[in-house]
């Protein structure tokens, strides 16, 4: 039971706002009946005071029917009338009739209390607009909006149409509820401080290695912490050999297929990536993480403070380029940046264009404010604002650009700016009846704005092993590309100084026109790069078969198969392997290594998956997975949300990033290229 300490904590909590979520614990599933309801009613009154839930009830007057005051009788009526189970699990959150259902919402509740769309307390009540019980009309309601909003989601299009605000807002409340589905399956855990502190100094600008951006748990989100597995693993059985497996994805010859997006874009994702997550090559059990998970551009700065100090110039607050303004390398041919594995044209391409950027940045701090910064300040602030402008670029140009969907556009638009984006679309009296209908609220957390603060959803911020394993993008990759009139293969852009690929010293400039009129391919089953079956990596003895190593690693890290991934974020599974595609090909080759739907991989499923929503480059599967990642890598940190201010960033550097895009970063630093690079540079260029 809770100690009146406990309950005094609990008010402690309400009343200031500040404190995390108390995680429910596996244990409590074996308490008994009465000891549940106790648990219950005391965290109930603690945490949803009676008036405020009838407030938020809105016009529902299912949602009004009394909680009781008296905590005797709440644990009374809990033990004797309440319908639902007692034998619930932490990850009860959605469509599960158990008290832990409730008591998660509770929790959930304590964690949001700053947030006017936590309705957690009224999912936590005994009857009412609840996401626990699946009978209550409430919940139908809810059901029959998603059901709706997934028509005008997968197909903005659909007949018939409303107004085309309200034909948006069914579809956003549709990828709306994806994303709260999916974030309330992540387990709340702590992350040990090992004896870290946030001195005030410390939490005034991006530490190298990503502690102190939460100052209560000062390693969330830090190098060298795990990666986290959201799902769990299917079961065990027999699955064909990944050799063969990995044949049936190799690219034919001559590629029938191309994206309307090119290499930049492809370039890109592979920067962000290594921003955001990389295993431990040497050590394939390892979960830890050896980049911040942070979007703070570590790629570029490192994620130690040895790293950093090694690729700054010192007493500048600039970065290292060479004298012809490129990315420098060391004499044994290691580029001098943040994360350099993996190393190819396209990242020499992307990092010199940000570390000229930052320089450029550098110099505009000093001009700004003259005398004003120190050499690390104008390092610091400019930092902050170039890892800013990169989350921007991804979330509302890159991202578009894969999800070539007008709904999901907007999400995105949203997570950045907020419901002003939505305004683009229609009055402020026809936003307010959209948001009405849906049962919505316009106060929804996002960046740019710096009012609303950090959001946990119940669970510490880290990466996912799901994230990784979606992200593996390889088939948009090509197997050559022509650069000043001479073709070169994958092979030859890889593992090399890039600066000895060109005949001009300007080789960014050069790759940038070479990557941006090659189209990129598409994430389809028979298009992975055939120069991937034979990558040839410094130190390895015989060239790597990539195709085999991404299969092994998903097996390896026991992520969910293709089919129990979609029974697990609440799709509808497949029955046979025909429900993949509708493509003869691709069928029979589906069949010539698997036995039956339950064995596909999760990357074969991904590539092959019809089940994409209208102008997708992907399906819906791995945008389950993107959907919740975008909002939390913004949300859950500070510099993106109660920091992200002209106080922070300072109003030059503010202002910079809300009006700062990727073609003005392109244009500034290669001011010959402006008539050829189109407003959005991830589409092919003519």
């Amino acid at each position: 039971m809770l100690t009146s300490s406990l309950i005094l904590l609990c008010f402690v909590c309400v009343l200031f706002r500040s404190c995390d979520a108390l995680p429910v614990k596996q244990e409590d599933a074996d308490l008994s009946k009465e000891e549940h309801c106790r648990l219950y009613c005391e965290e109930y009154s603690a945490i949803c005071p009676q008036i405020d839930i009838q407030s938020r009830a809105r016009r529902s007057e299912q949602a009004q029917l009394s909680q009781p005051l008296s905590l005797e009788k709440c644990v009374a009526d809990c033990v004797n009338k309440a319908k639902f189970r007692f034998n619930g699990t932490p990850q009860d959150f959605m469509n599960r009739n158990t008290i832990q259902c409730r008591r998660n919402h509770l929790h959930m509740q304590l964690q949001e209390q700053n947030l006017a769309t936590s309705d957690h307390c009224l999912h936590a009540m005994f009857a009412g607009k609840e996401r626990c019980n699946s009978i209550l009309p409430s919940t139908v309601y809810y059901y029959g909006l998603m059901r709706v909003g997934k028509l005008y989601f997968e197909d903005p299009y659909y007949e018939p149409k409303t107004t085309l605000l309200l034909s948006y807002g069914l579809g956003l409340y549709y990828e709306g509820a994806m994303r709260g589905r999916l974030q309330t399956r992540m387990p709340y855990f702590e992350v040990p401080r090992q004896g870290v502190t946030c001195p005030a100094a410390a939490r005034k600008y991006r530490s190298a290695d990503g502690t102190c951006n939460h100052v209560t748990m000062p390693r969330m989100g830090a190098v060298n912490t795990p990666l986290i597995s959201t799902l769990e693993p299917s079961p065990p059985r027999t699955l064909p050999p990944v050799k063969d497996v990995a044949a049936i994805l190799r690219r034919p010859e001559n590629p029938s297929t191309v994206a309307p997006f090119n290499q930049i874009a492809v370039a890109w994702i592979q920067m962000m990536t290594h921003d955001w997550f990389q295993h431990d090559p040497t050590n394939p059990d390892s979960k830890m993480n050896r980049v911040t998970h942070w979007w703070d551009a570590s790629q570029l700065y490192g994620s130690t403070l040895t790293q950093q100090r090694a690729v700054r110039v010192p007493n500048t607050g600039k970065l290292r380029l060479d004298k012809h303004q490129e990315l420098n390398y060391t004499s044994t041919g290691i580029p001098i940046t943040g994360f350099a594995d993996n190393w190819w044209a396209g990242l020499h391409m992307m990092h010199t264009l940000f570390v000229r950027e930052h320089n450029w940045l550098a110099d505009q701090f000093e001009l700004q404010y003259p005398g004003v910064y120190t050499a690390n300040d104008k390092f610091q602030l400019t930092r902050l604002c170039l890892s800013a402008l990169l989350a921007k670029i991804h979330t509302i140009e890159w991202t578009p650009t894969l999800l070539d969907n007008p709904v999901a556009a907007l999400g995105l638009h949203t997570n950045w700016r907020g419901v002003d984006a939505i305004l683009e679309y229609g009055t402020q009296f026809e936003l307010q009846l959209a948001y009405r209908i849906v049962g919505g609220d316009q106060s929804v957390p996002h960046a740019g704005n710096g009012t609303t603060r950090e959001t946990m959803y119940n669970t510490t911020f880290a990466m996912t092993e799901e994230f990784v394993a979606v992200y593996r993008m390889h088939p948009l990759l090509p197997d050559d590309m022509e650069i000043e009139g001479i073709t070169l293969t994958l092979n030859d852009l890889s593992f090399v100084d890039a600066r000895k690929l060109t005949k001009s010293v300007k080789t960014t400039q050069t790759l940038l026109q070479a990557f941006g009129t090659t189209p990129a391919n598409t994430l389809s089953l028979q298009n992975y790069p055939r120069q991937l079956y034979g990558l040839e990596k410094p130190g390895m003895s015989q060239p790597i078969n990539l195709a085999e190593i991404d299969l092994q690693r998903d097996r390896e890290r026991n992520l969910p198969r293709y089919n129990d991934m979609r029974r697990q974020l609440l799709l509808k599974p497949y029955k046979r392997l025909e429900d993949l595609t509708d493509d003869e090909t691709e069928l029979n080759l589906l069949k010539s290594v698997y036995q039956d739907i339950d064995q596909v991989d999760l990357m074969v499923g991904c590539l092959v998956d019809k089940d994409r929503p209208y102008g997708f480059a992907f399906g819906i599967v791995p945008f389950h997975v993107f959907l919740v990642m975008a909002s939390r890598r913004i949300l859950n940190d500070r510099f993106f949300m109660e920091d992200f201010n002209a106080k922070v960033y300072t109003d030059f550097g503010y202002n910079y990033v809300q009006s700062g895009s990727l073609k003005q970063v392109m244009v500034r630093h290669f001011p010959e290229l402006n008539d050829q690079i189109p407003d959005n540079p991830f589409m092919n260029w003519t």
